[in-house]
């Protein structure tokens, strides 16, 4: 099982390629890229080989066959994965295991590279609360059925890479912080700052009721300050369904949203 990297240019096709070996079939559902970096993480949200096989035969769907196998520690369990590739030549830069994390969507990502060829990588990504996997995948297979609140949905946070040249591959310091607590999903940029760093994020978001309880939807579209932490809601009720926002500049502007 792989995961081909593909580099295309629109005058000449594919150009390059590259492969990423997985012992099983993940879930990969979003990665991030900064100005000379792809970053994919992988995480321990697979499906064993012979499940294909099965989905295949038609015995069950290939959603259901997933399982989660992080834990890591004492309880045992799988690490995460994070690979991050040269876009130059497509090169493997790192290839290392990072503690167990647990994600859909990431919101960007950017690079700092010093004089010795030193990168720092930050990506910020949507988290999701240590034991809340159970009911998190429960939502994803009836979408229809799901029901969102605080131990179901993820927050903001933020990781940063040491990518050094020279050291080992397979290894890596990784540091992670909450950027912000509030409630989201479907994350999205002034898309002007892809790759580079960016101050706000915008998210489909979910706002406790007046007499405080929970919807059980995103009812609501947030913006998050990135530097800060400081978040805004705007929040539709009890009946009305948030879809993912989208940012778009005023006339004119220059550099709004970044």
């Amino acid at each position: 099982m792989k995961l081909r990297v593909y580099k295309v240019r629109e005058s000449e096709g594919v150009v390059a390629s590259t492969d990423i070996n997985l012992e099983e079939l993940g879930f990969i559902h979003d990665f991030a890229s900064t100005e000379d970096f792809l970053v994919f993480i992988l995480h321990p949200y697979v499906c064993p080989i012979s499940k294909v096989i099965t989905a295949g035969l038609g015995l069950n769907s290939l959603g259901r066959e997933f399982r989660w196998q992080g834990g890591g520690g004492a309880g045992g369990g799988s690490d995460a994965r994070v690979v991050v590739v040269d876009k130059e030549d497509l090169s493997v830069r790192k290839d290392a295991k990072i503690p167990a994390l647990s994600f859909d969507h990431m919101v960007n990502a950017n690079q700092q590279v010093d004089s010795d060829g030193k990168a720092t990588i930050k990506v910020q990504l949507l988290i999701h609360k240590e034991g809340s996997r159970e009911e998190m995948e429960g939502n994803r297979f009836d979408m229809y059925d799901a029901q969102f609140s605080e131990r179901t949905l993820p927050t903001l946070h933020e990781i940063e890479l040491d990518v050094a040249r020279g050291t080992p591959t397979n290894e890596i310091n990784i540091r992670t912080r909450e950027i912000s607590p509030l409630l989201c999903e479907l994350p999205t940029i002034n898309k002007a700052y892809t790759g580079r760093k960016s101050r706000f994020a915008f998210v489909n978001a979910l706002e406790t009721l007046p007499d405080g309880s929970a919807p059980g939807f995103l009812n609501a579209i947030g913006k998050i300050d990135m530097e800060t932490g400081i978040h805004t809601v705007r929040g539709f009720g009890s009946t009305k369904y948030a879809g993912e926002p989208v940012f778009a500049a005023p006339p004119g502007a220059r550099g709004g949203g970044g």
